[in-house]
């Protein structure tokens, strides 16, 4: 982890940080950056999600994904009790529920900012977990005490997890890890010689659990899962019932847990031996994990499960390979983007935006580091599928409230998913756009940081409180309104370079093909987009002012969640700017970052 907090100290030297940084300060944003950015967190990220300080209210880091908001607080110490475990949960609880109510006179700014633009950018309520990363052995007494507080009335609604120093260990090797398979590899059977064949290729077999154990010691940083649609994500329900089930009701596991399916190049038994060639567990992640990180599993107890062992057709990439992985794996609560992670569109677009002139590194499955990880440039040149998706939504098709607020409808809903990864959208793209895109995304990032900076200052020595809370907005603004900032770039290109009318449905479509400002080699790209960024980012926050009484909108996030409001309020506005005798000359005059030359 080291290496990672040096990383993490000089990424915070780029935001408002100054001064001395605590090590706890960064063995907080470290854990965040292994357990949810699969270490690959920026500077904005920290900046939008740390909010440790005084008047935090015990909640270090925020962060959400498409379902669930995090409420993390770090102890890098290694002696926590269980009574300080609890008061640390039931001190986010209380902040939770004040700020949910909005009253937030005892907390910070950034506690207060951070959570209600994540909170009211979700369309419907979110599930929300508590989380604790702590450098201290979690005891199985202390887990059990945990788990037991999730039957108390004040927590039932609420997922609670801890990270101890062993799972914090394991997440860092996971990561770390680059295999997809295991070249050899064996299970003990119940018998010698006990299986069921299904024709030459699959078989079922009993298997013991402490082999499985074993198995999982020697290969779980390895690739033991590279061909599972996912690792072990954890789910509360689901793994305290393999638990239970474990300490409890053993001889019945067999009956009880659906196993594990094992997808392979070669199997075949020996006495009561399985022996495996060139496999990985593509089913059964949460099942492998649990008994491999098992304190009661032995040669002493043990007890059976299910194995499924499969035979590839050609390789384990393979069609058939992949289609037992999402069938299996989408009984299980896992994201939606996780059943799209090894289609063919996805290999696709991955491998098209490596070889293109301007690469990018594309994560289509989580945990999975792409191939040309290292070999790229620069660390903005690293997306996800789904933020691409988020960027062509946002910019081709105009829909940066839908892009920011329902970015799970990119994988779940075939209407959006089909519009941005078909095969044959894939194999329209100009990956010069998309790279350009990717990189408008990152220099916004950028400008976030530096024109936050400069709005603190400001605020600092303004005259009076109406002036300081002008400055406070445009900042909540600028937090929130990133893909409202690039589609608003992105419809001025559509409606001057490409002569569209400012109604025109062709505005809504996705038919950007050009290079757009990779060309572009004067000394004053930054400073041009930057002004663009800089003139958004105010209008916007004049325009929220105007209307946000009259429309009964909350929050900046609120405004920028909804595509209609995109449509119906700020287009128009943004339109008229475009048509104004002193506003459309600055407006043009700084889209010449994307003149082709």
């Amino acid at each position: 982890m080291e290496t990672n907090i040096k990383k993490i100290r000089e990424l915070c030297k780029n935001i408002y940080f100054e001064g001395n940084i605590s090590d706890e300060f960064l063995y907080t944003i470290s854990c965040v950056d292994y357990f949810y950015y699969n270490k690959n967190i920026g500077a904005v990220d920290i900046k939008d999600g740390f909010t440790d300080g005084s008047n935090d209210g015990g909640i270090d880091f925020i962060h959400s994904d498409d379902e669930k908001i995090y409420l993390i607080q770090g102890k890098s110490q290694n002696d926590l009790s269980y009574n300080d475990i609890r008061d640390a949960f039931t001190k986010i609880r209380e902040t939770f529920l004040n700020l949910k109510s909005h009253n937030f006179s005892n907390y910070n700014d950034r506690v207060k900012q951070s959570f209600l633009n994540i909170f009211d950018s979700f369309s419907t309520e979110p599930n929300i977990e508590f989380v604790i990363f702590t450098n201290t052995q979690i005891t199985d007494d202390i887990q059990k005490k945990v788990d037991d507080l999730t039957l108390d009335s004040a927590f039932s609604d609420y997922t609670l997890t801890i990270y101890g120093d062993l799972a914090i260990e394991s997440r860092i090797l996971s990561i770390e890890q680059g295999n997809t398979q295991i070249q050899k590899g064996e299970l003990e059977l119940d018998e010698a010689n006990n299986y069921l064949m299904y024709t030459d290729n699959a078989a079922i077999f009993s298997i013991k659990a402490n082999s499985l154990k074993t198995l999982y010691a020697k290969y779980s940083t390895q690739g033991l899962f590279g061909y599972n649609l996912r690792e072990h994500i954890q789910e509360k329900k689901v793994d305290s019932a393999i638990d239970k089930t474990i300490e409890k009701n053993k001889d019945d596991f067999w009956y009880l847990n659906n196993g594990i399916t094992i997808g392979c190049s070669d199997f075949y038994a020996d006495g009561n031996k399985l022996k495996l060639e060139n496999f990985s567990i593509i089913n059964g992640a949460q099942t492998t994990y649990k008994i491999g990180t098992s304190t009661r599993i032995s040669k002493d107890y043990d007890f059976y499960l299910v194995c499924k062992v499969v035979k590839a057709q050609n390789s384990l990439d393979d069609s058939f390979i992949r289609s037992i992985s999402e069938a299996s794996n989408s009984q299980k609560p896992i994201k939606q983007r996780d059943l799209r992670a090894n289609s063919a569109e996805q290999q696709l677009l991955q491998q098209k935006a490596k070889e293109n002139k301007y690469p990018l590194a594309i994560d289509i499955k989580r945990g999975v580091k792409p191939s040309n990880y290292k070999s790229i440039n620069n660390s903005w040149q690293r997306v996800s599928n789904e933020y691409l998706g988020q960027l062509v939504l946002a910019c081709d098709y105009q829909e940066p409230g839908f892009a920011r607020s329902n970015k799970a409808d990119i994988f779940s809903k075939d209407t959006i998913y089909n519009k941005l990864f078909s095969r044959d959208q894939i194999k329209k793209y100009n990956y010069n756009s998309l790279y350009d895109m990717v990189r408008l995304a990152y220099y916004y990032d950028t400008f976030k940081i530096e024109f936050s900076k400069k709005l603190e200052n400001e605020k600092a020595l303004a005259p009076d409180e109406s002036e300081k809370l002008k400055l406070s907005n445009i900042n909540v603004m600028l937090q929130n309104a990133k893909f409202t900032v690039l589609a608003l770039i992105f419809y001025f290109y559509k409606i001057h370079y490409m002569k569209l009318n400012f109604n025109d449905d062709k505005i809504f479509k996705q038919n950007i093909n050009s290079d757009l400002s990779i060309h572009y080699d004067k000394d004053d790209y930054a400073d041009r987009l930057n002004y663009l960024f800089q003139f958004i980012v105010e209008k916007l926050s004049n325009i929220y002012e105007l209307s946000r009484v009259s429309n009964n909108i909350t929050s900046q996030s609120n405004f920028l969640k909804l595509n209609t409001t995109y449509n119906n309020i700020i287009l128009p506005e943004f339109y008229k700017l475009y048509m104004d005798k002193y506003d459309s000359l600055k407006i043009i005059d700084n889209l010449q970052i994307f003149d082709q030359t």
